[in-house]
């Protein structure tokens, strides 16, 4: 959760922390423990100058390190949360291009911070959806398509299974 919190609130103040704890509704501990260990962990890490992967992108905006070139290509954007998206909004002014991929269908880290939403969101001049899946046989896909048509929050799309019957037991 302590990476979570600061994913969704990159930097955040304790009223952010107690505002992530009650919308998530943790009941196993306490909000003042949360709250106390989730600050207890972030003066741990800047006392003894650690740095978790979190704490690395944080960074990374705090100094603005900035990258650039030509092509800025970014794979699985549906699994970005609102700190990547800083970071990368800051990134893309410095290319020439940019490439994204990433499928909303596929977005299942949300427990961990990241939103499709960046991706559903995302401006582009050209946008091109895969037409054929080559994981899914028929019968999955079939499966699939019924469960995951019922996420009111995804970018219909069509596209083909790669043909062959499968099982679904």
């Amino acid at each position: 959760a302590f990476n979570k919190v600061r994913l969704l609130n990159p930097f955040p103040d304790t009223d952010k922390v107690r505002a992530f704890f009650r919308k998530e509704d943790i009941g196993y501990i306490s909000e003042e423990t949360f709250v106390k260990l989730f600050m207890d962990y972030m003066n741990f890490l800047d006392k003894k100058k650690l740095f978790d992967f979190t704490s690395l992108l944080e960074k990374a905006l705090e100094y603005e390190l900035l990258i650039g070139g030509d092509v800025l290509v970014i794979d699985e954007f549906q699994d970005f949360g609102a700190l990547h998206h800083l970071l990368i909004q800051s990134w893309l002014p410095r290319f020439r291009y940019s490439i994204v991929a990433g499928d909303d269908d596929q977005a299942i880290f949300e427990f961990a911070g990241s939103d499709a939403k960046f991706l559903i969101e995302a401006q582009s001049e050209n946008t091109v959806i895969l037409p054929q899946s080559y994981r899914l046989p028929l019968e999955i896909h079939q499966k699939a398509l019924e469960v995951i048509s019922k996420n009111k929050g995804r970018v219909a799309k069509q596209f083909e299974s790669r043909g062959s019957k499968g099982l679904v037991q």
